[in-house]
């Protein structure tokens, strides 16, 4: 079950167009991500904890580390990872195609 976090209002009465009693409810969780794929920022993969272990696997094998500096997150972190491989010093093209195929067969790859 996946439950929006936010504010809602609660509205009882005998219609939709006359509720007398209402009452707003805070639900507090966790936000809601979709899946990840090439298009996803750099950010969204990070915040994923198979999206980074599949990130550090790559950079352990060879991809540039820049990826992961803290600095060039906090520039490059809104941009999808697909538009990153142009920029040489983020993972490549078929890194990004390696770890978008495995986070969709995850946990079993990782």
């Amino acid at each position: 079950m996946a439950v929006e976090a936010g504010d809602f209002v609660i509205g009882v009465g005998p219609n939709s167009r006359d509720l007398p009693l209402t009452q707003t409810v805070t639900v507090d969780a966790p936000p809601l991500a979709g899946p990840l794929n090439r298009d996803s920022t750099l950010q969204e993969w990070l915040e994923d904890p198979i999206g980074r272990r599949l990130i550090e696997r790559e950079v352990a094998g060879g991809q540039p580390p820049a990826i992961l500096d803290e600095v060039n997150v906090k520039m490059m972190g809104n941009i999808p990872l697909s538009t990153l491989a142009n920029f040489g010093m983020s993972l490549h093209h078929d890194a990004a195609d390696r770890i978008a195929s495995a986070w969709q067969q995850a946990p079993a790859t990782c």
